[in-house]
């Protein structure tokens, strides 16, 4: 049965969000002064083994569609680091993109990562299948502090 509630005088059922947070077990913290993503155990709000070292001031976290991979935006070594997550080890070499890479976000398809680059006021296209960059960094507005896909 659906959760109903009200907010403002509306109604609101919310049966596909809790479904959907009812299989996210884990959550992953990116530890931008240890260098490190932890996992944490949601149902039993514990960490999970050792942190997982990363880049340098890991700033953001994504997570693929699938929940195979998470991708951590590096902030000071000017990188993207991949997680396999059933394993929770980094996968191969972390990636180099713009300067300052603070947000990442995956397209609904989880063909592309983007990231804003707040050094170098730029967006990086990542493809995820190859784990390469796309072209050259887009240029944006000044210091691109987040980045959404809608």
């Amino acid at each position: 049965m659906p959760l109903v509630s009200t907010f403002g005088g509306a109604s609101v059922r919310a049966e596909g969000l809790f479904s959907s947070i009812a299989r996210a077990y884990y959550a992953y913290t990116a530890n931008e002064g240890a260098n490190t993503v932890s996992k944490i155990n949601l149902s039993t709000f514990t960490a999970v083994g050792s942190a997982l070292a990363v880049g340098t001031a890991p700033l953001s976290i994504t997570i693929d569609p699938t929940g195979t991979y998470a991708y951590v935006a590096n902030y000071t070594d000017n990188t993207v680091s991949k997680i396999n997550l059933s394993t929770f080890t980094t996968v191969g070499t972390a990636l180099a993109v713009g300067t300052h890479p603070r947000s990442i976000t995956i397209d609904p398809t989880g063909t592309y990562a983007y990231v804003a680059n707040t050094g170098a006021n730029t967006v990086t296209k990542i493809n995820l299948s190859t784990f390469t960059t796309v072209g050259t960094a887009l240029a944006v507005g000044t210091g691109p502090y987040s980045i959404a896909i809608g």
